[in-house]
C-alpha cells in the first residue's frame, strides 16, 4: 500500500526537475527509507526502541 507525501518546492527547483529524466518518485522513496534507517539505528544506539 502507498499513501502520498506532498512538499513545496520553488519554481525554479520545479523547473529544472522538468529538465531531467529521473524517476522521482523511486529516488525519493529510496532517499527517505535510507533517511528512517539510519535515524533508527542512532536511536536504537541511543538506547531508544523504536517499533
Amino acid at each position: 500500500m502507498s499513501t502520498i507525501y506532498s512538499i513545496w518546492i520553488s519554481k525554479n527547483l520545479r523547473e529544472l526537475i522538468n529538465l531531467v529524466n529521473v524517476d522521482w518518485q523511486k529516488e525519493i522513496s529510496k532517499y527517505i527509507e535510507d533517511r528512517v534507517r539510519k535515524e533508527s539505528i542512532r536511536k536504537s544506539i541511543e538506547g531508544k526502541r523504536i517499533i
